[in-house]
């Protein structure tokens, strides 16, 4: 009798990944370890994942799928701007994941960047023009809140914590504000 491939297999590895990230740190994830918490065997874990880098950019790139959806649901820029820094403060581990040592896999050409193609699309419904007029201030938009979502995930909590968070997202009002003075776009 031949033996039906287990459907959820690669879920329930990854969300066993997760956990033994979370519990034990990058040292206590290993194939072996993935594989014995999942009820499999090393080499069907190997099968699916060649080492642990590359369970973790799977983490990453599943992490940040279910990032993107919730961010999409906002309505505005603000309240996407305030959703990233709260989500980093409450998500440090997974946020740490998304952007760590394996971020250029994660924000690769074939992943894209929904998120700033998101924020593109309503800067230009706010200021007009065309979504791609605001590359520029979308990328500076990422980049000031990324600074202080790195910061906060290090140090979540605190008066320092909480001038970084409003600070940023007081730099992020301005910037929103007075997008279309900036030169929208990189220069060709």
């Amino acid at each position: 009798m031949s033996r039906t491939p287990d459907a959820q297999l690669r879920e329930r590895i990854l969300d066993v990944a997760q956990g033994l990230l979370r519990s034990q740190g990058e040292k206590g994830l290993t194939l072996r370890a993935v594989a014995d918490a999942a009820g499999t065997t090393t080499p069907t874990v190997y099968k699916r994942f060649p080492d642990k880098a590359a369970i973790l950019v799977a983490l990453a790139l599943r992490e940040r799928e279910r990032y993107v959806r919730r961010q999409a649901k906002r309505r505005t820029l603000e309240g996407a701007a305030a959703g990233y820094l709260d989500w980093a403060i409450q998500h440090p581990h997974e946020y740490q994941l998304i952007y760590g040592p394996h971020w250029h896999q994660v924000f690769s050409k074939e992943t894209g960047r929904p998120g700033r193609q998101w924020a593109q699309e309503k800067l230009a419904a706010r200021h007009g023009g065309k979504p791609a007029d605001y590359d520029l201030v979308a990328t500076a938009l990422w980049m000031l809140l990324h600074g202080a979502a790195s910061l906060l995930c290090q140090q979540p909590t605190g008066p320092t914590a909480g001038q970084i968070r409003e600070q940023c997202l007081a730099a992020c009002d301005r910037i929103l504000e007075k997008a279309p003075h900036f030169g929208m776009s990189f220069p060709a």
